[in-house]
């Protein structure tokens, strides 16, 4: 309705008597008000600014190093959306250690708000190497669909074995529906952190948590892992929570 010239209270009103009430849509004026006016403002900036000087570097670093890539996807009206970039550096490491990739979201633009998604992974050396950036307006199942497919396209298709995400639904969603031969695994960071959540009276003994890092770090095997939480378990009489059970 805004982008065919209806006013925002007469949208608004519109959605009140289609509902039946006003408590039946779930936001109030005053929000509309303040999510398109962040839109326009960040939106105006990008296309004016600093979108354009973005587009800039990029096409000289294109001729710099020939085998780099970027994508863009734009707005109806020419705005800029989402973004990925890889350069050379980038596809040889994936050629080497393209095994595992790690999706990190959890980072955004202090002046745009922006996500900045990291595309990891880690060489022989057990050091972080860069597969590719991107940079997304929102956190929709769409727009991580379409930097995912770009990062495949960047990379001749060749998709990872494992891909490692934290516990997002929309990153979730797009990695299965992208990456069709990989196996999904959710990273050990965001589980050690969200595991405090259900330790109940067991964040106050020592001794568990010692053994829960433990044994999240320091098994070799799947063997060795399955025995070491089974004993967990039965130390700690933890058979009824179906979160660690």
């Amino acid at each position: 309705m805004r982008a065919s010239g209806i006013g925002v209270s007469r949208a608004y009103h519109f959605l009140e008597n289609e509902a039946d009430s006003r408590q039946n849509i779930g936001f109030i004026r005053k929000d509309v008000f303040k999510k398109l006016y962040k839109e326009s403002r960040n939106m105006s900036k990008l296309k004016h600014g600093d979108a354009n000087k973005l587009m800039e570097i990029l096409t000289n670093k294109g001729m710099s190093d020939p085998s780099c890539f970027w994508k863009v996807k734009l707005s109806d009206d020419g705005r800029l959306q989402n973004l990925f970039f890889r350069d050379t550096r980038c596809l040889i490491d994936y050629q080497h250690f393209g095994d595992v990739l790690s999706v990190d979201a959890t980072y955004k633009t202090n002046k745009y708000d922006f996500i900045c998604v990291s595309l990891v992974g880690i060489n022989h050396h057990r050091m972080n190497v860069m597969f590719g950036l991107g940079f997304l307006l929102n956190e929709k199942v769409e727009s991580y669909e379409w930097l995912f497919s770009m990062f495949l396209q960047a990379m001749y298709h060749k998709e990872p074995s494992i891909v490692f995400s934290d516990q997002d639904m929309a990153v979730m969603n797009a990695v299965d529906s992208t990456f069709r031969h990989a196996s999904h695994r959710l990273c050990q960071w965001h589980i050690n952190k969200n595991a405090v959540k259900h330790f109940g009276k067991l964040n106050k003994d020592p001794c568990f948590k010692n053994q829960w890092f433990r044994y999240m770090n320091g098994c070799e095997s799947e063997h060795e892992f399955d025995m070491t939480w089974s004993r967990m378990i039965d130390e700690h009489d933890l058979s009824e929570n179906r979160w660690l059970f």
